[in-house]
């Protein structure tokens, strides 16, 4: 009898993600950035029938009745297309421009803060009032401090650079597809893959944005795998996913 060789596994790798495409094939991959955790988990639902005639009431039957897969992972890129994701929102770019006579409150207070409608600006001008004395302006946030009350409601005109908005729950939840192409370091950097052909993100349950110890802010995210029925019956591809350790390089 021949010995079997131990294998472990020490993972690190990329995790993609891609829309599907109308035949439920993936479409261009995107790398969604660090991802320190990814784990799938696999549940079944069974229906057990526990004999009447031995006095002891042991189970003879069990089967599954239903076949349920969960994907939670961590990322730790908080880009706008990975939040939109999360966040069932829209991403949507804003160009650079100029506001002319954007109205504040009147019957504002000394040390009293407003923000603009944007940010990242310059070339701001408040009617006859005079930076330093009466306001400041935070640049970077788009916001003014007054220093002096006023009565009536303070027009600005300023300039602002482009951004990208990224909206909460304006979207419904889009079907992706995942492709984690992993190193088992274990094993000498052995390449692993794992491929899930269907996902419907949860909408991220915290998104942490002020931190107090020495780790990166990381995105928890939950993912149910979903039945492919655009998927062959085919045992070699599944219609759930597949999980593939790849040969070595053909001599």
């Amino acid at each position: 009898m021949a010995q079997q060789v131990d294998t472990f596994y020490y993972g690190q790798g990329k995790v993609f993600l891609a829309r599907r495409l109308p035949n439920g094939r993936p479409g261009a991959w995107r790398w969604i950035g660090d991802v320190s955790a990814l784990a799938l988990a696999l549940t079944v639902e069974k229906l057990s029938h526990k004999e009447s005639y031995s006095g002891q009431r042991t189970t003879v039957r069990s089967f599954p009745t239903s076949k349920d897969g969960t994907v939670t992972s961590t990322w730790h890129e908080l880009s706008a297309e990975n939040l939109s994701i999360v966040l069932y929102g829209d991403r949507v770019t804003i160009p650079g421009g100029t506001v002319t006579a954007e109205l504040l409150p009147a019957g504002i207070t000394a040390g009293e803060r407003y923000s603009l409608a944007h940010q990242r600006i310059s070339d701001v001008v408040i009617g006859t009032l005079v930076e330093g004395t009466d306001y400041e302006v935070d640049y970077t946030y788009g916001a003014i401090l007054f220093l002096t009350d006023q009565t009536t409601a303070p027009s600005v005109n300023y300039k602002y650079a482009s951004s990208v908005n990224t909206t909460l729950f304006t979207s419904q939840p889009e079907n992706l597809a995942l492709r984690f192409e992993g190193i088992n370091l274990a094993e000498g950097g052995a390449a692993k893959i794992l491929e899930l052909y269907k996902l419907s993100f949860d909408p991220v349950s915290t998104l942490a944005l002020i931190q107090g110890d020495t780790s990166l802010a990381g995105l928890e995210t939950t993912a149910g795998v979903l039945f492919d029925n655009a998927q062959p019956a085919d045992p070699t591809l599944g219609r759930f996913g597949r999980v593939i350790d790849v040969g070595e390089p053909v001599a």
